[in-house]
């Protein structure tokens, strides 16, 4: 069991094919393939325990309810919701389908995340053109309990984030646009951290669809096993808190500078 399992992180965590991981631990590719399956379906299914929303979080976790930059305004927010592209190996038939804006075949992963970087919902299977307004995001917001309460990037254009070079926020509109999508980066850094760590994403071997699928559960179970159980992680640790700190920076004041003070005033 121990060597099966070496094998599955070895292949996910370097993204080797069967033939060099047969070399490397003197196998032929058929055991190989064959422990490296055993183990992915058993990550996916153990991914249900580790892969879903705290029902006790009902909003900020308490060490940002002291950053005045989002408590009370966002108070209720749980986490945040986006998608994100995956390197993908369709059928010849439903490669065109499957390619991004860049000309990439993926698919489309779609994610929700908790302030702490752990994801609590994942799916995959989207094709890759497909685009997050028109599809992925407005399905799960629809169709999934809660999801209301997740930061996600699709905004009506009246609301979009206006703060081009690096002006302060002209009216109260603005100052919580700024701070929404300052908030909801946590998402964006939890799918870097994920890629980082496991590159097999960012070019995912010839398997059949349905053990893709199962290659991006798995993933992100490891993601939250990783978070949940080394809290010093290296990558989590360069990537947590990078935009919040930049962001305070800027504003000063723990996000309020003076400037804001007339935008402030009478709340937001």
């Amino acid at each position: 069991m121990q060597e099966s399992i070496s094998i599955f992180l070895y292949i996910v965590g370097h993204n080797t094919r069967m033939r060099l991981v047969g070399d490397r631990f003197q196998h032929s590719t058929k055991t190989v393939n064959h422990k490296f399956r055993r183990v992915l379906r058993a990550v996916h299914t153990y991914g249900q325990h580790l892969i879903k929303p705290d029902l006790n979080v009902v909003g900020l976790p308490e060490h940002m309810q002291s950053n005045n930059k989002y408590y009370p305004w966002l108070e209720r927010s749980i986490g945040a919701i986006d998608g994100t592209y995956i390197s993908a190996r369709p059928p010849s038939e439903k490669t065109q389908p499957h390619r991004s804006r860049k000309s990439a075949i993926t698919t489309n992963v779609m994610c929700t995340c908790n302030y702490d970087m752990k994801f609590t919902y994942v799916h995959s299977g989207w094709e890759g053109s497909a685009h997050d307004s028109k599809g992925p995001i407005t399905w799960l917001i629809r169709g999934t309990p809660l999801m209301h309460r997740f930061f996600h990037h699709t905004r009506p254009p009246n609301i979009m984030l206006r703060r081009r070079n690096n002006r302060q926020p002209a009216s109260r509109k603005e100052l919580f646009n700024y701070r929404h999508s300052s908030l909801r980066m946590v998402i964006e850094r939890c799918f870097r951290v994920l890629k980082a760590c496991l590159p097999i994403l960012s070019c995912i071997a010839n398997y059949k669809e349905s053990r893709q699928h199962l290659v991006v559960s798995a993933c992100c179970a490891l993601h939250n096993f990783i978070r949940i159980n080394n809290r010093r992680d290296e990558m989590f640790n360069s990537w947590e808190n990078l935009d919040v700190n930049r962001d305070d920076v800027q504003a000063g004041n723990n996000g309020n500078s003076p400037e804001l003070s007339a935008v402030l005033k009478g709340g937001m």
